[in-house]
């Protein structure tokens, strides 16, 4: 099985180096199963980040970002180099740099080769309570597009309507016909779009019910405004890439289409709210 994988990093060489070497080690024991091509985005990294990554025993194409693409289009820059290589995949395989993978790894990819119609999901375990930090999501309303719930790992197979994008096998006939990450979004939001287009289209989407690995779940976009000064939290309320735009595309796609009005005016007010928290930290 041919799986192309996409992956887009910044400015954390060791995290970046660290899981990369996990997945080569696990892929070369994997070897006679599946087979890797890894499509990396290094969005403008200034602490060496690419050559470290370019000395890894692993199959890489590296393709430099401006330094302003953040998560989403860096993946979709990803994509496209894939696509440019005119290769014939049988999964895309969406992968965070800051995972790191254990044996299980090897389960997930054959749990979906059973099922290589539906998108498989990996669950990830945060190092410090074991609990789970990224995997999959239940939507809970459509009159609150934004509303989701994390189902417990129940089972082996736990359905989903939409997803985290940290690890994620999509087969590759799926992922082609949404013509990957939507490239309007910008950090945040493409990966549970992703997950919703594919629904809507009829693919399921389920959680692997064993977690693959390990992931610290980052900070929160609250906890950075919260200990930030005010001229800081209009940049990060109103600015690039956290500002209004990708979450008023993300409602309007997937809400209630006689409610967007309120969803604007919903959103600014909860952004003026916001400003005038009190400071932490």
């Amino acid at each position: 099985m041919k799986i192309a994988v996409l992956v887009t990093v910044h400015n954390r060489a060791d995290v970046t180096v660290k899981g990369l070497t996990q997945l080569g080690k696990l892929s070369r024991e994997l070897s006679e199963e599946f087979v890797f091509y890894i499509y990396l985005v290094d969005d403008g990294s200034t602490d060496g980040t690419s050559a470290r990554v370019r000395e890894l025993p692993l199959n890489i194409s590296l393709t430099n970002g401006s330094g302003t693409l953040y998560w989403n289009r860096g993946m979709v820059l990803a994509y496209k180099a894939a696509q440019r290589q005119g290769a014939k995949f049988d999964a895309y395989m969406l992968y965070n740099d800051d995972i790191y993978l254990s044996e299980k790894f090897g389960d997930f990819l054959r749990h979906f080769r059973e099922h290589n119609k539906d998108i498989l999901v990996g669950a990830f375990l945060e190092p410090s309570t074991g609990d789970i930090s990224y995997s999959g999501y239940l939507r809970t309303s459509k009159l609150r597009p934004t509303s989701f719930a994390k189902p417990g790992l129940t089972g082996l197979r736990v359905p989903i309507d939409t997803f985290n994008g940290n690890l994620v096998l999509v087969p590759a006939a799926v992922f082609e016909r949404l013509d990957g990450l939507d490239p309007k979004f910008t950090h945040a939001y493409g990966d549970i779009d992703l997950g919703l287009r594919a629904k809507d289209l009829g693919v399921n989407s389920f959680i692997f019910g064993i977690p693959v690995g390990l992931c610290e779940r980052g900070p929160h976009l609250d906890q950075r405004i919260r200990s930030s000064t005010l001229r800081n939290r209009v940049q990060l309320l109103f600015g690039f890439p956290h500002g209004p735009a990708s979450h008023l595309r993300f409602v309007k796609k997937h809400g209630v289409t006689v409610l967007f009005p309120v969803y604007v005016v919903a959103d600014l007010v909860k952004r003026i709210r916001k400003l005038f928290w009190t400071r932490t930290g």
